[in-house]
């Protein structure tokens, strides 16, 4: 099968929405109106997909462009820490160092509950570390992932960071310092009872009332079988299997974490899906695990739609050097994606998780972003 041609065509396009350029939102609009929207965005992908690949990676592999906001940033996230990343943007190391345009001293987040999913590893762990200095008096943060043992690993580590010491407690009853509690779950999302799990640790946190601020992070996710190609997909179950995990646990999980938290006086609620170019573009080998992340991606925004209080961000966080980019180009059944990725390894454009992480908390202290908006680790 030929390599698609986003990894052939040369040069570098225009695209609505990118920086320096940014598309405003379509307001509501009456059906033919909306039809000619659909048409105008359909319109553009063909010269988004011919821009340099390295241009366009997000989450694993790429990413569209995002948007400019066009009021200024809300107090919820303004406040905040120095930022860095790997293309020379600044420097810093989240730990409540006040950034460009921060009054000094007004670093951390008081009162908020933090929820971040897949935190076991990868992405979910090295936001998980860079998000706990963030986090001031009355904070509480929640980790979720399969693993017992590289969760309590990590609690244990977050603890000890802000309390001076290890507690040596890995259960969610754990209070930790005055300042921030760290508490993990073991749950296996994608099936009733661990959803079920996690679920009642979430209701079971946001019932406090002095929490000021949500964060939830929807990191958990899985690439699926990509050695098969659309026509071996015909098992039902692997099919069920992988959307509930990859789809359904993110819908029932923040439902549940927003009807628990609900809508307090002078709060803020904020919801982030991690994301990929895969939401947006189809890549051979992959149809589970592009329609997972296009289906995730729709229903934050449907989200947004509905929720115009809350804050609602898809982030792709670039080719990141983790244990899925091993499978990629080890398992991919295409053999012209596979050899792409192969190359990403060998020419060292793999991104480490904590640059991308970094990147995305600079995006929820500046909360500059449209809310629903596709935001990719190369524009930032």
């Amino acid at each position: 099968m030929p390599v698609p041609s986003l990894f052939r065509v040369p040069g570098s396009f225009p695209v609505p929405g990118r920086k320096g350029a940014p598309r405003p939102a379509t307001p509501l609009a009456t059906p033919p109106e909306r039809a000619a929207a659909d048409q105008s965005e359909a319109a553009a992908l063909p010269a988004r997909s011919q821009r340099p690949f390295t241009e366009r990676r997000g989450h694993e592999w790429g990413g569209s462009r995002g948007q400019a906001r066009s009021h200024a940033p809300s107090a919820a996230f303004r406040d905040g820490a120095g930022t860095g990343s790997g293309t020379g943007n600044g420097t810093g190391n989240g730990n409540g160092t006040a950034g460009p345009g921060t009054a000094p001293g007004a670093g951390r987040w008081a009162a908020t509950a933090c929820v971040i999913t897949g935190a076991s590893r990868g992405f979910g762990r090295s936001l998980a570390r860079l998000l706990a200095p963030q986090l001031g008096p009355g904070s509480a943060l929640l980790l979720l992932a399969r693993s017992a043992a590289a969760l309590a690993e990590l609690a244990a580590e977050l603890r000890a960071g802000a309390t001076g010491n290890d507690t040596g407690s890995d259960t969610g009853s754990d209070t930790g310092s005055s300042e921030l509690r760290v508490l993990c779950v073991a749950a296996d999302l994608g099936c009733q009872e661990g959803l079920r799990r996690a679920g009642a640790a979430l209701r079971e946190l946001l019932q406090d009332a002095s929490f000021g601020r949500l964060l939830l992070v929807n990191n958990a996710g899985s690439l699926g079988d990509v050695s098969k190609s659309f026509l071996d997909l015909t098992d039902l179950e692997e099919i069920n299997t992988y959307f509930s995990f990859n789809v359904s646990s993110a819908l029932c999980l923040t439902s549940t974490a927003l009807r628990a938290f609900g809508a307090r006086a002078g709060s803020s609620r904020s919801v982030v899906n991690v994301s990929s170019l895969c939401a947006r573009e189809p890549f051979p080998s992959w149809a589970l695990y592009c329609a997972g992340k296009a289906a995730r991606e729709m229903l934050f925004r449907v989200l947004a739609r509905e929720e115009p209080a809350l804050r609602v961000l898809s982030y792709a966080p670039g080719p990141l050097d983790t244990d899925m980019q091993l499978l990629a180009r080890s398992r991919t059944g295409d053999p012209g994606m596979r050899r792409h990725f192969q190359r990403l390894q060998e020419e060292g454009q793999l991104i480490d998780s904590s640059v991308s992480a970094q990147k995305l908390l600079r995006l929820l202290q500046e909360d500059s972003f449209p809310s629903g908006a596709h935001v990719d680790f190369f524009d930032i």
